[in-house]
């Protein structure tokens, strides 16, 4: 599998450390592999214990080729009830007016369970996203200035949109969101999920 490749350095990748038997755990486990000399690495093999800011720089390499994507597997527990508890404690803000008009007007003609169940949706899909974003900041910061960018630039689109469409609002709701998601995956550095999570909080912001 690896063909001719020797590995001269294995990369030890922790959040933090600050414990001097991990390097001495390091040291024995590298005069291992150098006593049994496989022919995948050099005679000069060693492990470096490492944090992940000292790989940023190569990390940002990578999702800018597309080699690396920040993706989401899980969302927290928070996530999930954030609705009424959510909206209680940001009353008065304008983001919640701002969701609360959306809800009222995409889903006009509706029922108000169904209404109050497509606000929910959009308070899920802020939160989820607000999250996202902050973790994509701290994981790829030049792909986090990359999706703001496109955030702004679309929120300035729909702001002119907004008043020129004669699209029905649930299907121009629609329509805005499979176009961000497209823009979306055209940005280097992110998987499919993190990007349906990202336009789903554009759009409903």
């Amino acid at each position: 599998m690896l063909g001719d490749i020797r590995i001269g350095i294995w990369n030890f990748v922790l959040p933090f450390w600050n414990d001097k038997e991990l390097l001495k755990h390091a040291r024995k486990k590298e005069a291992e592999v150098r006593n049994k000399r496989p022919k995948h690495t050099k005679e000069d093999f060693r492990i470096a214990v490492i944090t992940g800011e000292e790989v940023l720089v190569e990390k940002q390499m990578l999702a800018k080729q597309d080699l690396y994507k920040f993706d989401v597997k899980d969302l927290p527990d928070t996530v999930q009830t954030a609705t009424a508890t959510w909206m209680n404690q940001n009353k008065g803000l304008e983001l919640v007016t701002n969701l609360t008009r959306k809800a009222t007007v995409i889903a006009a003609g509706k029922s108000a369970k169904t209404r109050d169940g497509f606000l929910n949706r959009m308070v899920k899909d802020h939160t989820a996203g607000s999250i996202i974003l902050s973790r994509i900041e701290q994981d790829v910061p030049e792909v986090y200035e990359e999706v703001i960018r496109k955030k702004t630039d679309r929120e300035g689109e729909l702001e002119m949109a907004c008043a020129t469409n004669t699209l029905v609002p649930g299907k121009f709701f629609d329509e805005t969101l499979k176009a961000y998601k497209a823009e979306l995956r055209g940005v280097s550095g992110i998987g499919p999920r993190a990007v349906d999570i990202l336009a789903r909080e554009a759009v409903s912001d």
